[in-house]
């Protein structure tokens, strides 16, 4: 298994497990639609090649990674919910703040 292979396959399974801040961004909704969206997500195109430009032990390109990770895999979670006619969560978004905390 390749480095880059590995990398991908860690940040991934951080988010499956609910590990980490990549895992805590991906709702834990329960119901067949939600899981099936949770898959979705976590083995959709995007969310590969952002995990895959990982380079191992370069911490802050891993960050940077993670955080791309944790915003993109919620956006396609709710793109699959929306296609599949769930109910849109009400609330107000959550902050992104722009230092990266």
């Amino acid at each position: 298994m390749t480095v880059r292979a590995f990398a991908l396959a860690a940040l991934l399974g951080l988010a499956a497990c609910g590990g980490g801040v990549v895992g805590r961004n991906l709702p834990n909704e329960p119901g067949p639609d939600a899981e099936a969206c949770r898959r979705e997500a976590l083995n959709d195109p995007e969310a590969r090649r952002i995990a895959s430009s990982s380079v191992a032990g370069n911490l802050s390109q891993e960050d940077r990674v993670r955080r791309e990770l944790a915003e993109a895999l919620p956006r396609i979670y709710y793109a699959c919910m929306r296609r599949r006619g769930a109910p849109a969560a009400g609330g107000v978004e959550r902050v992104r703040s722009s230092s990266g905390w």
